[in-house]
């Protein structure tokens, strides 16, 4: 009996010229790679025998991204003066040491041969001020405290009082935004009660306590009634939406009427 042949899909010279192309393929590709390592390892090494070379000193530190972090606060950390040698310069020493300043988030530090500094500064966004025991902070969306400050400072952001109302400021200013209630201008404070619901302080003096449970609908409610009655203008009115079946307005003590339900 004769082996049957397997007959082969392609002329065999195809193949091998497919099995060449691949292989050469995989070679430029690999020596791409290797250059590439190659460089990203030694790239300081290279910029740093430039340096060496042209014998860089600084002339230049450019700065962007500041808006609270004042110069002199910069100044501390930076290492060097004008004129000093940008050899051995430590850009990732100094990013730390900016890191550790308050307002700063990120930094990113960059020697630019021959002669400058480049220093890129990402601050925490303010969002409103805090006062627990510790003292009076700004804080940021997150509840981070970005840095302690004096009770005029800052009198534009709403004050926050209660544990953990930090951390939950961003959901509720979200919320009173979407309802086109200004922060600063119309709330002026906000205070978590019982790490479960908020009661929010106008400019007018007027509070309001908002439910546990369904801030969004209560707030609509508030816009409404607003609309109507102009109560967010009632100075010292307390007013209560924590009912579902009711609105309760407890008004100042010289007022006729002390408490009104609606």
């Amino acid at each position: 009996m004769h082996t049957p042949v397997k007959k082969l899909n392609k002329p065999l010279s195809i193949q091998k010229k497919w099995m060449v192309k691949l292989g050469l393929f995989t070679l430029a590709f690999g020596a791409v790679v290797g250059i590439y390592s190659f460089y990203q390892l030694n790239k300081y090494e290279v910029k740093e025998f430039i340096a060496q070379k042209i014998d860089a000193k600084l002339e230049n530190v450019m700065v962007s991204g500041t808006e609270h972090l004042t110069a002199e606060e910069l100044l501390k950390t930076f290492p060097l003066k004008k004129g000093d040698t940008l050899v051995g310069f430590n850009a990732a020493g100094l990013r730390d040491a900016l890191s550790e300043l308050d307002w700063v988030k990120e930094a990113v530090v960059e020697r630019e041969l021959p002669s400058t500094v480049k220093i890129s500064i990402y601050e925490y966004k303010p969002l409103a001020r805090l006062n627990d025991e510790d003292g009076l902070f700004v804080v940021d969306n997150t509840g981070h405290k970005i840095t302690s400050i004096v009770s005029e400072e800052f009198k534009h952001l709403p004050l926050l009082r209660g544990e953990e109302s930090a951390e939950n400021a961003a959901e509720l200013f979200g919320l009173l935004m979407e309802k086109e209630i200004k922060l600063g201008a119309d709330v002026v404070e906000a205070r978590y009660i019982g790490n479960r619901r908020w009661d929010i302080g106008f400019a007018s003096d007027v509070w309001v306590r908002l439910p546990e449970t369904g801030a969004e609908k209560a707030l609509d409610v508030l816009k409404q009634l607003n609309q109507y009655k102009n109560v967010l203008a009632m100075e010292g009115t307390v007013i209560d939406l924590r009912l579902e079946d009711r609105i309760v307005l407890r008004l100042p003590e010289n007022k006729k009427i002390e408490e009104r339900i609606l």
